[in-house]
């Protein structure tokens, strides 16, 4: 069987095996970083409410199964699905299912808190200054940063 092709023994549908949906699907990936095959042949069924620890030596290729899944690295072969939106086709679909928080925060220092998330949400396509703003200040409130501690400058955090 190639990895281009899925495999006709395993069931079409969505869900793992517990009947759960299916979250996060990885059918015979091939990612490539640079020449190196960082995922060879790579499968993994997640279900939505399933928590997944990845374990493994350092360059075993868990930064690239994460980093795949928030299309931040392309498919060379197989099948990547998340949340119904495939990978394969459209890297940029998963942005508003997740993020991607790598062991470095990506956040801007010299910003607030408040403007780190602004970037953040404005990075997902939003364009209408309310919808923004929603967006924002229930990020805010849903990690208790709202209020004096989203003008703090995000260096002062924990």
């Amino acid at each position: 069987m190639s990895l281009d092709e899925p495999d006709e023994s395993e069931p079409a549908e969505a869900e793992v095996a517990d009947g759960s949906e299916v979250a996060l699907r990885f059918r015979g990936v091939v990612a490539l970083l640079g020449v190196f095959p960082a995922l060879s042949g790579f499968d993994l069924s997640v279900g939505r409410g399933e928590v997944v620890a990845l374990q493994g030596p350092n360059g075993a290729g868990k930064t690239t199964v994460l980093k795949v899944a928030a299309g931040l690295v392309p498919v060379q072969r197989g099948a990547v699905n998340v949340f119904g939106s495939d990978v394969t086709v459209d890297r940029r679909s998963v942005r508003r299912f997740l993020g991607y928080l790598s062991h470095t925060t990506g956040l801007y220092a010299d910003l607030s808190v408040q403007q780190n998330v602004q970037f953040a949400v404005r990075s997902t396509g939003i364009t209408d200054t309310a919808t923004l703003q929603q967006r924002v200040d229930g990020a805010l409130a849903r990690v208790s940063l709202d209020g004096r501690l989203s003008t703090l400058g995000v260096t002062h955090l924990s």
